[in-house]
């Protein structure tokens, strides 16, 4: 920063943190989205003990047994906050003894006063349920994570239970998951309680037939919506278990990525960023306190992660590590301040507890702990940054006096409600703005939840004090179970660097859509020793290329640095087409935040009739218009390509690199090289979010359109949120023309462009991960950003 004083931005942010924390226990209980968990009264029928509520009309809920609907009955679960729906239409036909309820999508029979015999049937399918048995055809859903579970030698997973089910009906037991206690409240949100577990059951039943995208979509209703994460984190992260100084990082790993022209979007730091060679009885794996030795001054270098002056040249998002199920040993310097906040004896120097359920631990923990980490680095961006903010304290001083100056209160109510403002616009740029909590389902087992919802609910308490400071939040953990998809990123784990570990995460990445869980990032090469392959981690990156996220890792002493593999350059490809591919994925990240369906989902969501949909589980598509074929087994040595079966889904779709026209359905046995990842593209119209790599409020819908000779596309601004942007040059790829005829005549705005130009269009003449060979690229002059933008290709007839 050049010398600018930092002492006066970091007196109000920590006034504006004060206040903060003074205002958080204030902040009323409000459901995430606005969620009721009460019904409308209209959906519920009470018959014999038992209680349904038809919340659409493929979801059924029975409760059976000692239900008191005024407290667990209508309170919300960790997997259900809204019951609040639009009420579907039914029929219903009751008497003293029978019961039947009829929607569009299913019929629920109840011909007893016996629970043994209520049954719902999917009307598509025509299959039937009986209550509490275990329904069949179940597709699958995920993992909480590689800690916990191994993939066979053939690399199959056992997954747990989807919503969706090839017969048709698929049931979630609600019956022990914890609810939420309004009477209390964390960050603005109800607080966590367990559930009555005797007398009674709670099941939802997802009677959807074979209408799988129209089920996800009433599950995020019911559940909560998957939140769209910041773009940056959909582009390259890089992370690795090493005990890294600022230094190092920027000379070993930083500056490598600029030399080879390596995109980096977000960085991870393992558990050496805070003091972790502490003595008995700390333990090093946790720790809020910044390692001096490794990073002597934090405030630069978290500004120079987030503003682009690292040796990588952009600006990156950060993650840190913690294992907080570890609680707060002596080491920390908040130690005695928290343990006298929670009322701990410190004479024998022991660890305060993590127990997550407990609230007079878990606020103190969030309020004295955690703005710790956060005040040690309190940044401002830039020294104009700093000092409009001083300038907005003055202006505001200056405008009350004027206008009250008679008014002695009023003067004092406004300056401090423009210094409050002004403290806080400053401090919701300080501390990081995601979190790694790290620590298997095993470790936590401090509290009154099973291990894995506790796991569940500390991220719920991250994710919503980030929601207080008005950030968008990401947090970094593994799956807790059904709701968790309120909570992106999923983190899977320490897994071995095998070609099973490979081929489990291409199976339980797309059917993880079958829970709403759309985010998972992996450990691109796996995490622990021996180090892969270099064939395994350049299919592994590969994958990663087409994956959810894209983050590298491994242990202590591992390498996992592209340049010192055998495969670099087809490395690079990989991680270029990450980057080329970041906007398309999050433009189907935006569809999972509106409808529920996940950027990766298994092909029977669009062929559910197809065998071939379900058979080919390696194979997905990524987005609506892309499906995609990793490939998880080693070359032939003779041959020197995989071998795999590639499933082609009905209709024409062009092989991404050959630019072959395939018309499916069919199933090809496919020879793959080691510089191809099998993509077929289906070339229809569509509409894409794009969002600029340096500026990230802009953002553009593409659509084109091909009609006999001519193609038109169509770039109009959606918003523009930074007006100093003044312009942008647009640059498209036109996927397969060249393989038939060159265009005739290029124009861009009605300006002919010149082929092998630059503005112009060029023909690619070699073929990588990113551009295969014979496309058509037009490279636009600049134009206003705020100016449509529409190019046109003829072609002869």
């Amino acid at each position: 920063m050049g010398g600018v004083p930092r002492w006066p931005a970091r007196l109000l942010g920590l006034l504006g943190l004060a206040l903060l924390a003074a205002a958080w226990r204030q902040v009323p209980p409000v459901f995430m989205d606005n969620a009721n968990p009460v019904p409308n009264q209209r959906a519920w029928i009470e018959r014999s003990g038992c209680g349904f509520t038809v919340l659409t009309s493929k979801v059924l809920r029975i409760q059976c047994g000692n239900v008191d609907r005024n407290v667990d009955g209508q309170s919300a679960s960790m997997a259900f906050i809204n019951r609040r729906l639009p009420l579907p239409e039914y029929k219903m036909l009751i008497d003293d003894d029978y019961l039947m309820v009829t929607t569009t999508d299913f019929n629920l029979t109840w011909p007893s006063r016996d629970p043994a015999d209520i049954a719902v049937t999917a009307l598509q399918t025509n299959y039937t349920w009986h209550y509490e048995t275990n329904a069949t055809g179940n597709l699958g859903g995920t993992i909480s994570s590689f800690n916990e579970v191994s993939p066979d030698e053939a690399g199959h997973l056992a997954l747990s239970n989807g919503l969706l089910s090839r017969d048709g009906i698929a049931v979630f037991n609600d019956t022990a998951t914890p609810h939420f206690d309004p009477r209390f409240s964390f960050a603005g949100q109800p607080w966590i309680s367990p559930r009555n577990d005797t007398g009674f059951t709670d099941y939802y039943v997802f009677a959807c037939g074979h209408d799988y995208t129209g089920c996800l979509a009433d599950f995020v209703q019911l559940s909560g919506s998957i939140p769209l994460p910041p773009v940056q984190l959909f582009g390259v992260w890089w992370s690795h278990y090493e005990p890294y100084s600022q230094q190092s990082l920027f000379d070993t790993v930083l500056q490598p990525f600029a030399n080879y022209s390596l995109p980096l979007n977000s960085l991870s730091l393992d558990v050496n960023w805070h003091n972790n060679d502490t003595p008995s009885p700390c333990n090093g794996f946790n720790g809020y306190d910044y390692n001096a030795t490794l990073f002597p001054d934090p405030s630069s270098f978290y500004e120079a992660v987030l503003d682009g002056t690292t040796p990588a040249g952009t600006p990156m998002k950060l993650f840190l590590n913690s294992h907080n199920f570890l609680g707060v040993d002596a080491c920390q310097s908040m130690y005695h301040q928290y343990a006298e906040a929670v009322g701990f004896n410190t004479s024998t120097n022991a660890t305060i507890p993590m127990n997550v359920t407990n609230l007079e631990l878990m606020q103190p923990f969030f309020e004295l702990v955690l703005p710790s980490v956060n005040t040690s680095y309190c940044i401002i961006l830039s020294a104009p940054t700093m000092i409009m903010s001083l300038f907005c304290v003055c202006v505001c001083v200056c405008v009350c006096v004027c206008v009250c100056v008679c008014v002695c209160v009023c003067v004092c109510v406004c300056v401090c409600v423009c210094v409050c403002v002004c403290a806080f616009a400053l401090t919701v740029n300080c501390g990081v703005a995601f979190r790694w909590m790290d620590g298997a389902v095993a470790r936590w087992g401090v509290g009154e939840h099973d291990n894995a919802w506790n796991m569940f609910w500390s991220t719920h308490m991250h994710d919503a004090a980030q929601r207080v400071l008005g950030k968008r939040p990401a947090v970094l953990a593994r799956n807790g179970g059904l709701g968790q998809q309120r909570y992106p990123i999923g983190f899977s784990g320490d897994a071995v660097s095998s070609w099973q570990t490979l081929r489990a995460e291409v199976q339980m990445t797309h059917t993880a859509s079958n829970v709403g869980f759309a985010y998972w990032s992996h450990d691109i090469g796996g995490f622990k020793t021996p180090d892969p392959s270099a064939e395994l981690y350049l299919r592994w990156t590969q994958f990663g290329a087409v994956a959810p996220l894209f983050r590298s890792h491994g242990t202590k002493g591992s390498e996992r640095r592209y340049w010192k593999y055998e495969h670099f350059d087809l490395m690079k490809q990989a991680l270029q087409l990450r980057a080329a591919q970041s906007r398309y994925i999050y433009t189907y990240a935006r569809v999972a935040f509106d409808y529920g369906v996940g950027p990766l989902r298994p092909c029977y969501y669009s062929w559910p009739e197809e065998d071939g949909a379900y058979s080919h589980d390696m194979q997905y598509l990524l987005g609506d218009s892309l499906l995609v074929r990793p490939v998880e087994t080693p070359v032939d040595n003779a041959t020197q390509t995989a071998n795999i079966s590639l499933w082609v889904p009905p209709g024409e779709w062009f092989d991404w690199e050959s630019n072959a026209t395939l018309l499916g359905p069919k199933t090809l046995a496919t020879q793959v090289p080691l510089q191809t990842l099998p993509r077929l593209d289906a070339g229809f119209d569509n509409e894409y979010i794009h969002q600029d790599s340096t500026e990230w409020s802009i953002k553009a819908n593409m659509d084109a359109e091909f009609v006999g000779e001519s193609l038109m596309v169509n770039v109009t601004v959606q918003d523009m949120a930074q007006p100093d942007l003044a312009q942008r040059q647009h640059s498209v790829s036109l996927r397969g023309a060249a393989a038939f005829r060159l265009p005739k005549q290029v124009t861009c705005n009605g300006q002919v462009l010149n082929q092998d130009a630059s503005p112009g269009w060029q023909v690619t003449s070699q073929s990588s991960l990113v551009t295969p060979a014979q496309i058509v690229v037009v490279t636009c002059p600049w134009t206003s950003t705020s100016e449509t933008v529409v190019i046109s290709a003829l072609f002869e007839a």
